[in-house]
């Protein structure tokens, strides 16, 4: 199974969330040279390999999907390894994927 390392989490979040972004954009919100976000960008590629790619066009870069399943494996994985309730968006994230999961209702104590 893939595992991605911090950087790379948050970059396919960004590449997930939006519809497409750009390069000037991505370096604003990691506060990196165009050089290292290029470089982040090849690495994220290399770690998907078969799973999705980034690609490029007109000066903006999305994320093209190729195996959903195993996408929303590494998104689980990667919260599962970085669980911890101190922070209040992991807190939110796993309660929303308790409740979608879940077949039957869920009772305050079992969450």
């Amino acid at each position: 199974m893939v595992q991605l390392d911090s950087q790379g989490f948050r970059l396919l979040k960004y590449f997930i969330v939006n519809d497409s972004i750009t390069i000037d954009e991505l370096i604003a919100n990691e506060h990196v040279s165009k050089r290292t976000m290029t470089k982040y960008i090849q690495e994220l590629n290399d770690d998907l390999d078969g799973i999705a790619q980034v690609h490029r066009k007109q000066q903006r870069y999305y994320i093209r999907v190729n195996d959903y399943q195993q996408l929303a494996k590494i998104q689980t994985g990667q919260l599962k390894r970085n669980l911890d309730f101190n922070d209040a968006n992991k807190r939110y994230a796993y309660i929303i994927d308790r409740l979608i999961r879940a077949d039957e209702y869920i009772l305050h104590s079992m969450i």
